[in-house]
């Protein structure tokens, strides 16, 4: 039994930094929970792989919560990949690697409705030349319709 891993920070402008460009974090778990979720949170992840048996989630659903993809990375959950944050980004030649089920991306949107998804490909608004690859990505959905973080996927 692996368990669950759940690492939150609720501070106004809390900071999760998994990995780096040059040291990277390999965790696995049956449920593996990150969260940076105050108003200005950010949750950046780096090189190393991120991977789950049933469900991966990501968050940083503030109203300027961002995920950054700063490396590339290995990410997975086997039944559920879950990325929600106002902005998600790839930075530009990065590659963020997707294994088991598709990630479902959940971001915010302009009035114009661009997805706040820097990223090409898979929905991205192209702003980057960072990718996902793998089994990749779904296309952007409103964050409002991502899955609550304490629950799993439809439960």
């Amino acid at each position: 039994d692996r368990g669950t891993v759940d690492i939150l920070n609720s501070g106004h402008a809390g900071k999760i930094s998994l990995g780096s460009s040059t040291d990277s974090l390999n965790a696995h778990a049956d449920v593996l929970k990150v969260g940076a979720f105050g108003s200005n949170g950010t949750l950046n992840v780096g090189r190393g792989t991120l991977s789950a048996d049933y469900t991966l989630q990501l968050y940083a659903t503030g109203s300027k919560g961002n995920i950054n993809f700063i490396d590339n990375v290995t990410i997975g959950g086997g039944s559920f990949t879950i990325i929600a944050g106002d902005t998600v980004t790839i930075s530009d030649g990065k590659t963020v690697t997707v294994n088991g089920a598709r990630a479902d991306v959940y971001t915010g949107f302009t009035a114009r409705g661009v997805p706040h998804a820097n990223y090409t490909g898979f929905g991205g608004n192209g702003s980057t030349t960072g990718t996902f690859g793998g089994a990749g990505a779904n296309n952007p959905q409103p964050i409002g319709n991502a899955p609550p973080f304490d629950r799993p996927p439809g439960g």
